[in-house]
């Protein structure tokens, strides 16, 4: 069996590496965006719900 260079080696890991955080982070900052717009919409909501009250 003859070594590999390291280089090669390297340049495997480095491949490999990105094909497994590309699809993790996609999915982070998916669920992350996800996350922001429902807070949002819930402090809409709680400041509606406080302007109705102020009315009254």
């Amino acid at each position: 069996m003859e070594s590999m260079p390291w280089g090669t080696i390297i340049y495997q890991i480095v491949i490999f590496a990105m094909l497994i955080a590309i699809p993790i982070a996609f999915i982070w900052l998916i669920l992350f965006v996800k996350n922001y717009k429902g807070r949002v919409h819930k402090l809409e909501q709680r400041i509606a719900v406080l302007e109705e009250k102020k009315k009254q």
